[in-house]
């Protein structure tokens, strides 16, 4: 018996032995796994993961950028938006395009399945530029047939017709003007969008969302407005509308829509809740700016006060993206909080987080930065459920793939841009902000994050601002460090408001602080905005634009990695913008 008990530290260290060799076989084994993978991102690019192992003995991927290292889908997301932009620059016909894509994926295709085991030249090399190029051409195909070169006034088939019996059905909200009523429409037996000019005689009662007007319309191209700077024409025309028309009251007739599609079911939804709002003409003001915030649209606001926000910088207030989906998703978040963290739980909050963020998506149009926000959420959300670690870059650059296969021409809409770059900047540049004050004070790092953020999302997205609207607003970080908090307790108090009309209970009482809270925004904004200096002109032209981004790009990355190679790399796209504001 003793002898049988003396060998039990033996047995122990034997079991001891076996967990040690499954950990190493396990550990082997995500090696060669990793080992097969690096091959395809590794040498070819800078930006790419370094392979490494940590004292704990678990393989960790690291690189000189860690957002980048864990993404690596976003290198292959650059090329492919880059064969977008070049495809709306240069047009080749689809079928030479396909020609060229169809052998590039069947030598990756074969380089996978022959060579990829053995590392080689091949495999370091000539798979990652085939894959590379294989995303340019993919983007460059999805963008010839795309809409986009077709977004012309000179493509329009009645912009050159006089007078038209047409059939238009409207499509759009119905806004009430001075002299008439203006929607959009259209041309069922031309298959194109026009903006009318309903005349104010005819009975508003009597058309609505889904009709049709049969009409005599006199089509007229779109043009710009009279000392603007702004290319009004080409906006509409990337839209999709290229010319208006007046129709008066003894040349229509309105047939009445049998049934309503999904998307106008949803218009009608949100146009309800707009007149919900306005029926009572007290405080239009402040509910004009309470629709703008709540649901992005800006059209009952005026002139004024669209200039106070976007002086004051807090203009991206009214456009829906991400901080209004993030203030939900929080909102959402707090309360499941009590349902924990099971696979059950989490599926189910998946569900109800993700149906809340798309019908809050469809209600404000789908616009692109809505639509990357829900996209994001519902990707961390469903990582969550398989228990993957998410990563802001890849979920970023998964967004940006879906909406641009979706629709490539979201590449150029300003609001794809600026909620991306915005995005871009809280990944890159808010992290290094935030690291230059250590205090730990809850305070002090609440308002330091504010700032900073703020900071992060104006640098990211200068350049864009700068060459749309030519001007740079001051006193953004103070107007956003109130404004902010202010719009999260409107958005949550809206929420509220909704329940409350549902229940029967206190939404008068609520829409009353709602009111307050508004009022205070729109004078926090007016008086930032009056102060001296609220804006600096500044324009830059296509070139300048190209030559800030880079060095945007090199200071913020690091790249190249060599530092004198960047230093001088800097010096020089310095001294290029200098000789560009001399000409």
């Amino acid at each position: 018996m003793k002898n049988f008990r003396s060998l039990e530290p033996i047995k122990s260290y034997v079991i001891k032995i076996k967990k040690i060799s499954k950990n190493l076989k396990l550990e082997f084994t995500k090696l060669l796994i990793i080992a097969h993978l690096k091959p395809i991102f590794v040498k070819i690019n800078l930006f790419l993961p370094k392979m490494r192992t940590m004292e704990s003995g678990k393989v960790d991927i690291t690189s000189d950028i860690e957002a980048i290292s864990k993404a690596p889908a976003f290198t292959f997301i650059l090329f492919y938006l880059a064969g977008i932009l070049t495809g709306s620059r240069f047009f080749i016909q689809s079928t030479i395009l396909v020609k060229i894509i169809v052998p590039l994926v069947v030598l990756v295709f074969l380089i996978i399945s022959i060579g990829f085991k053995r590392r080689s030249m091949i495999t370091e090399f000539l798979l990652p530029v085939l894959l590379y190029l294989s995303m340019f051409t993919a983007g460059w195909i999805n963008i010839e047939y795309s809409n986009l070169l077709n977004n012309s006034a000179k493509f329009s088939k009645v912009a050159n017709i006089q007078v038209l019996n047409a059939q238009c059905k409207i499509t759009g909200k119905i806004l009430e003007k001075e002299r008439s009523y203006q929607t959009e429409a259209r041309l069922i037996d031309y298959n194109e969008k026009i903006i009318l000019y309903i005349d104010k005689n005819v009975d508003r009662k009597s058309f609505d969302i889904g009709d049709t007007l049969e009409c005599i319309i006199r089509p007229n191209r779109i043009n710009n407005y009279l000392n603007s700077t702004f290319d009004y024409a080409r906006y509409m025309e990337k839209q999709g509308f290229f010319t208006t028309s007046y129709v008066k009251a003894s040349q229509v007739a309105v047939r009445k829509a049998s049934k309503l599609s999904l998307k106008e079911k949803i218009i009608k939804i949100r146009e309800n809740y707009i007149d919900y709002l306005l029926k009572n003409k007290h405080y239009v003001h402040e509910k004009a700016v309470l629709i703008a915030l709540t649901i992005g649209d800006k059209s009952f606001i005026d002139g004024n006060t669209k200039k106070a926000f976007s002086n004051s910088g807090t203009m991206h207030l009214m456009a829906v993206s991400g901080l209004h989906v993030s203030f939900i998703y929080s909102l959402l978040s707090s309360i499941l909080g009590f349902m924990g963290m099971s696979r059950f739980a989490k599926i189910i909050r998946f569900i109800i987080v993700s149906l809340t963020v798309w019908t809050y998506t469809a209600l404000v149009g789908f616009t692109p930065s809505i639509m990357r926000a829900a996209l994001m959420a519902t990707i961390y959300e469903l990582s969550s459920i398989i228990e993957r670690e998410g990563s802001s870059l890849n979920t970023l650059s998964v967004s940006a793939l879906i909406i641009t296969i979706a629709q490539p021409e979201s590449l150029f809409e300003l609001g794809f841009q600026l909620s991306f770059a915005s995005l871009l900047a809280i990944i890159f540049i808010h992290p290094i902000i935030v690291k230059l004050n250590p205090s730990q004070n809850i305070i002090v790092k609440y308002l330091w994050n504010t700032i900073s953020m703020s900071l992060a999302c104006q640098i990211g997205t200068s350049i864009i601002t700068i060459y749309n609207f030519r001007f740079v607003p001051t006193y953004f970080l103070i107007t956003n460090l109130i404004a902010i908090p202010i719009s999260g307790l409107i958005l949550y108090l809206a929420a509220m408001h909704l329940f409350a009309l549902w229940v029967g209970l206190f939404h008068e009482q609520i829409m009353n602080i709602i009111i307050h809270l508004t009022r205070i925004l729109i004078y926090t904004v007016n008086r930032i905005e009056s102060l001296p200096l609220a804006i600096i002109d500044c324009r830059v032209n296509n070139g300048q634009a190209v030559i800030l981004s880079a060095l945007l790009f090199i200071s913020v990355l690091g790249i190249p990695k060599d530092k004198y190679m960047r230093r001088l790399s800097i010096k020089a796209l310095i001294i290029t913008f200098i000789i560009s504001l001399l000409k």
